[in-house]
C-alpha cells in the first residue's frame, strides 16, 4: 500500500469525466494506490484519451466486475466514503432531463 492509502474511484457518466480525470491527476501526484471503475458512458466521453486516464491508476475493473477486489474483499479499502459531485451547472441537464425535482 502507498503512504496515501488505497482510493476507489468511480466515473459514472459522460458529464463529469474532466473531474474524474482531475481528481485521478491529484490522487497520481499523492501517491495514492488507485482502483478505477468506469461505466460505458464515461469510456466513450473520454475518446482518445482513454488510455492515457486508465494509466493514471494502478488498477481498473470493468463495471460489471462483481468479482473484483474492490468489490470482495472489505479490507481492500479502509476509512472514509466521499463524492466529488460536478458542479450543478454540470448536472442541471442531467436533473432536468430525468424530471428530479429542485429546491
Amino acid at each position: 500500500m502507498s503512504s496515501s492509502g488505497r482510493v476507489v474511484v468511480g466515473m459514472a457518466s459522460a458529464a463529469g469525466v474532466s473531474y474524474g480525470v482531475r481528481a485521478l491527476e491529484a490522487l497520481r501526484d499523492a501517491s495514492a494506490e488507485i482502483h478505477l471503475v468506469m461505466t460505458g458512458a464515461s469510456q466513450e466521453a473520454l475518446g482518445a484519451d482513454l488510455e492515457r486516464v486508465r494509466s493514471l491508476s494502478d488498477h481498473v475493473y470493468a463495471e460489471e466486475n462483481q468479482a473484483a477486489p474492490i468489490s470482495r474483499n472489505t479490507n481492500l479499502i479502509r476509512g472514509y466514503f466521499s463524492m466529488i459531485p460536478p458542479p450543478i451547472n454540470v448536472m442541471m441537464p442531467i436533473i432536468k432531463l430525468n424530471g428530479i425535482p429542485t429546491i
